[in-house]
């Protein structure tokens, strides 16, 4: 199995959100601004060009199309990372690059679990 160390992250809308704090995105996705990070990550994740959210004040939030996050001590980036799936109290994500060389048992299976 191959593990990855991201930091601080959260679980949200189907993805893991890498937290950078006092960091920011570039590149705004959209011109909607959200008060909660519930409703951008949840935008962000609906959008084929965001890239992150970024906490630009108190309560102001902003979907970014740029992922690499610049230093700024007054805000937070959310970076989306890979989608993740729960099963039996486990949370499993895809790592781009890493596969499994040994398995349990011998079964295989044609899709992906839902």
């Amino acid at each position: 199995i191959a593990w990855k160390h991201m930091g601080k992250a959260i679980k949200s809308d189907g993805y893991i959100w890498i937290m950078k704090l006092k960091y920011r995105l570039i590149g705004y996705d959209s011109t909607t601004t959200y008060k909660t990070l519930t409703k951008a990550t949840d935008a962000c994740a609906k959008s084929d060009t965001c890239q992150g959210v970024t906490k630009e004040g108190s309560t102001t939030y902003r979907t970014n199309n740029g992922d690499t996050p610049t230093a700024k001590t007054t805000m937070n980036a959310y970076i989306r990372g890979n989608k993740w799936a729960i099963h039996d109290k486990i949370y499993y994500t895809w790592v781009d690059g890493h596969q499994i060389k040994t398995s349990y048992d011998k079964t295989t299976y044609a899709t992906l679990a839902k």
